[in-house]
């Protein structure tokens, strides 16, 4: 079984294909639901003495594990005071008018139950304040200097909000539910009433060792425990004359690659790191986290991605972050001279943007483009090209009188190999026909400007297709104040690549393909950088891609060596930093490596709370946008 289907077989989430037959398994009463006794009896004297009292029921938080029953316990909730309940989810709402048609459709005691309530931007949660403590809502009918609210008033309803990331919710939100309670995984005893009870809704012939036996490897997941009921009975239908015992579970379990003691591929990945990375431990929990790239989503709004730099390259604003406490504070770029020290180093990615994107016509006269990514040894380019389906081997494409690529090769993820047909090299046709290739979120044209703006003041040497943009913010004499309280400047080379900004498309993070990008560290450079570590001082990394390339030439003990090649090194948690101590960064796409980086840098739930406060304080995000420092 590929590693992909053996993690769907035991994930905790909902599979597509599971809302109907998980609605079917779901318990009709509360008092039908297995586990979690103690919230059940919280749950059951609330809902009482609502009853009693003829009151709406306090707003609800569920928080914990995905799979344990927050929403089934929402619905058997509703069922017991005899209301209604409407369900949403955080990541579709998107306004607060799509919050206005369901509060305004529910009736006196009515739930509205909220799931993935943790990622409600910023917005949406202010809105829902009034609608949670006053029962009213503010209802704008204009935008601009003749806007006007007009106050509706809703009946008592409650509001049942579910999370699995507790920590990202905000204080005030938090602090606006009367009810919160903490699922937690099951123990075998109560997944074996599960399956038990889900075997003869199915109709499925069990006896008690085999359902044992589907119980101790179902992760402590009801939602686990139905699925692999559902996979042993299909096993046992074909191959096993249709009843489930002990021998016929553990074969068919044994098939699905599911682990005899319930783990998954993450968990051997996470007790390998701590096998071969921390000598078997004692290791933090925060330092061998692991995430899903759905974890890395946010919602930002559009009018927050800056579009055009600002006429002062450090007027910036400037979000510091300490990783050790969790404390923000808001200060500007300027103010980033006293957060190094006199002993620290400051490493710089001298990498200039090229301007790579090249527009021209095919033979049919139809437009073309070509993003160049890097040279190759035999003289060719690799590039990226659009559309892709026209540009096939041997065809060209013609950017003037006196320049045209030939497409050599395709070679897959989108990239090719073509090779400079005109008069004009690769160099000479960049020169007078390239524009900066700004990226797809900048949606305008390149100007003139650009040429300046996109690219940092100490840029040496040609090769990025995208700019190290932490370092954008840096002025000439910004650089000098800081070189004047006796900092070091190191310089290094990471040609940035189209991939960084290739959002992460599987879940599983170590099956993300990373391109490989080319690097120098100079002889000197490494020797300053430990030098200056050994003297006590800390390596600050301008951008990711100075981590990166640090991290990659970094010995064990964090001695950097010089080198030159190609890294693909893709840092997520959980990692052991070796060489950085410290991090200036811009704020990065969702799903992004940039941000995964970040994460595992300054630990996930602070940076991602950290992301929340720059949506709601206005930072501009992304290439021209704002920095943060991890400290």
């Amino acid at each position: 079984m590929s590693d992909r289907a053996r993690a769907q077989v035991t994930t905790p989430e909902a599979l597509p294909d599971e809302r109907l037959t998980d609605a079917a398994l779901r318990p009709s009463r509360l008092d039908e639901f297995v586990g979690q006794a103690k919230v059940k009896e919280s749950l059951q004297i609330a809902i009482d003495a609502a009853k009693q009292r003829r009151e709406p029921l306090d707003h609800t938080l569920f928080f914990g594990p995905p799979g344990l029953g927050k929403t089934t316990l929402a619905l058997l909730m509703a069922k017991e005071l005899g209301v209604n309940i409407r369900t949403t989810s955080g990541p579709v709402l998107e306004r607060p008018g799509d919050l206005v048609g369901m509060l305004t459709s529910l009736g006196a005691g009515d739930i509205l139950f909220i799931d993935e309530v943790h990622r409600l931007r910023p917005v949406l949660e202010e809105f829902l304040y009034p609608a949670m403590e006053d029962y009213r809502v503010d209802v704008r009918i204009a935008d601009g200097p003749h806007a006007q609210t007009i106050p509706m008033a809703l009946e008592r309803f409650t509001l049942i909000g579910a999370t699995t990331r507790f920590g990202l919710l905000t204080p005030p939100m938090r602090a606006r539910f009367g009810l919160v309670e903490r699922l937690s995984y099951y123990p075998p005893d109560d997944l074996a009433q599960i399956i038990s009870r889900s075997s003869g809704i199915l109709d499925v012939p069990t006896d008690a060792a085999g359902i044992a036996e589907i119980a101790r490897r179902s992760r402590g997941t009801p939602r686990v425990a139905n699925r692999l009921l559902k996979r042993v009975r299909d096993y046992a239908q074909v191959r096993a004359g249709g009843k489930i015992t002990a021998p016929v579970a553990a074969e068919a379990l044994k098939r699905l690659d599911v682990d005899e003691f319930g783990l998954d591929d993450m968990d051997g990945r996470i007790l390998k790191t701590i096998i071969e990375q921390f000598e078997g431990g004692p290791v933090g929990l925060t330092t061998i986290a692991v995430h899903r790239a759905s974890d890395f989503d946010y919602q930002l709004p559009p009018e927050l991605i800056a579009q055009e730099p600002l006429a002062d390259r450090a007027a910036s604003r400037l979000l510091v972050l300490d990783r050790a406490s969790g404390s923000i504070r808001h200060t500007g770029f300027t103010d980033f001279v006293d957060l190094v020290a006199p002993q620290d180093v400051l490493v710089l990615n001298v990498s200039r943007v090229i301007p790579a994107r090249l527009y021209g016509k095919r033979e049919s006269g139809n437009s073309a483009e070509l993003l160049l990514v890097r040279a190759l040894p035999d003289g060719t380019w690799l590039a990226m090209g659009h559309p892709g389906g026209k540009l096939k081997p041997g065809r060209t494409v013609r950017f003037g009188d006196d320049s045209a690529a030939e497409i050599v090769e395709v070679l897959g993820g989108g990239l090719r190999r073509v090779k400079f047909v005109g008069t004009l090299d690769a160099g000479a046709t960049l020169a007078k026909y390239g524009a900066v290739p700004l990226p797809p979120y900048i949606q305008r044209p390149p100007r003139p400007q650009d040429r300046d703006r996109y690219q940092t003041v100490y840029a040496e040497h040609d090769g990025s297709v995208a700019a190290p943009t932490a370092g954008l913010h840096f002025t000439a004499a910004l650089l000098e104040r800081i070189k004047q309280r006796g900092t070091a400047l190191a310089t290094l080379d990471l040609q940035i690549g189209p991939g960084t900004f290739k959002p992460v498309e599987v879940d599983d993070l170590a099956h993300h393909p990373m391109h490989a990008e080319a690097y120098r560290v100079s002889d000197e450079t490494a020797d300053l950088i430990n030098e200056r570590r050994r003297a006590g001082g800390r390596v600050w990394a301008v951008g990711t891609t100075v981590v990166r390339t640090l991290e990659t030439v970094a010995a064990r003990d964090g001695t950097i060596r010089p080198g030159a090649g190609d890294t693909n090194l893709f840092i997520y948690s959980p990692y052991t930093f070796r060489a950085v101590d410290r991090l200036l960064t811009n704020f990065h796409l969702p799903r992004s490596t940039l941000l995964m980086l970040v994460c595992a840098f300054g630990g996930y739930e602070r940076v991602m709370r950290a992301y929340r406060e720059a949506v709601s304080e206005g930072y501009r995000f992304y290439s021209y946008g704002d920095a943060m420092v991890v400290l």
